[in-house]
């Protein structure tokens, strides 16, 4: 049973083929939104679709979707201005996609290669940006909008072997808390959550 009511609602998730993007993304349409999904799977992105237009088959909202890369500006751009174009200004955002490293760093900073630092802080930080200035940027975001982005618990601690990670989770909290005092006056939130 849906907790809010979001009819004619317009909401951007990323990371939505799994994990906490896909129970935002539920938990928006169970409430009547429309939605604009995006992750790099394109099976699990194709899935949740699936299963949204399932479990709620009287739902009337829009499920767009689409396959982006956030750590890439033209494709989270494009992404955006087309799922404005079709269905209007969003009233809100998760942007949740990031990645986490499954590599096994024994002496620390001194094994993460260049590459590995890059694709975590271009993922979880600069993707973050990206997708923030495309939902920003020319009214594409109406006033009294509601923005809330993926930090981590180590967006508030230190892990050894795990500097990358917590550096770009730092990256996000203190993004969110800068934006939440720059978009105060058009009423726009901008929450972090911690999980």
């Amino acid at each position: 049973m849906a907790t809010f009511n979001l009819q004619g609602k317009f909401f951007a998730v990323t990371g939505a083929a799994s994990g906490i993007g896909r129970a935002v993304a539920c938990k928006l349409y169970e409430s009547g939104a429309s939605l604009s999904l995006c992750d790099v799977e394109t099976k699990g992105l194709a899935e949740v679709k699936d299963f949204l237009q399932q479990k709620w088959p009287s739902h009337r909202g829009i499920i767009l979707t689409e396959v982006v890369d956030v750590a890439d500006s033209k494709k989270v751009e494009g992404w955006i201005e087309s799922a404005v174009k079709s269905v209007g200004p969003l009233d809100g955002a998760a942007n949740l996609a990031g990645i986490a490293t499954n590599k096994s760093f024994p002496n620390g900073i001194t094994d993460v290669t260049d590459e590995d630092w890059g694709r975590m802080i271009g993922v979880n930080l600069t993707g973050l940006f990206y997708c923030l200035r495309a939902q920003l940027r020319d009214g594409r975001m109406k006033n009294g909008s509601s923005i809330v982005n993926a930090g981590s618990a180590m967006s508030k601690l230190g892990n050894p072997a795990d500097g990358g990670y917590a550096a770009s989770k730092h990256g996000v909290l203190g993004l969110t808390k800068s934006l939440a005092k720059e978009l105060g006056g058009r009423e726009i939130r901008v929450n972090c959550i911690c999980p």
